[in-house]
């Protein structure tokens, strides 16, 4: 017969070695780690692209952004791309410069180890 109360501690001590083995960037997911126009930024003048730096490189595929105005109305823009020095920078440029007023920016990011993160951020455009 085993004695489970004993072998408890040395699971515990296993599992957080193995915690400490696991390299850090197998556990990460792209977060946004920079924009421009910045959150709650005011940008002036209006920016004519939207700059995402992720802090690992994203599967364009599968990486979605939207911008809304006033009235959560969308912003038409033109096909997200990838910098092609630094595949975790992303840019969306703008179909027509922005008028003056609140955006916000929502973002899907899906990092190149599959992992899918999202989050949005709001900035001020000014003439």
């Amino acid at each position: 017969m085993t004695n489970t109360k004993a072998s408890l501690p040395f699971f515990v001590l296993a599992a957080w070695l193995f915690c400490l083995a696991v390299p850090e960037q197998a556990l990460a997911h792209a977060q946004l780690v920079s924009s421009t126009p910045a959150a709650n930024e005011m940008a002036i003048p209006p920016p004519t692209e939207l700059r995402l730096k992720f802090s690992e490189g994203v599967e364009l595929k599968f990486t979605k952004v939207t911008l809304t105005g006033r009235d959560s109305k969308a912003v038409k823009t033109g096909p997200a791309k990838l910098d092609p020095s630094d595949s975790s920078l992303l840019i969306v440029p703008l179909a027509s410069p922005l008028a003056d007023g609140q955006y916000t920016v929502n973002w899907q990011a899906v990092a190149k180890d599959g992992h899918k993160t999202k989050g949005s951020y709001s900035f001020t455009s000014m003439k």
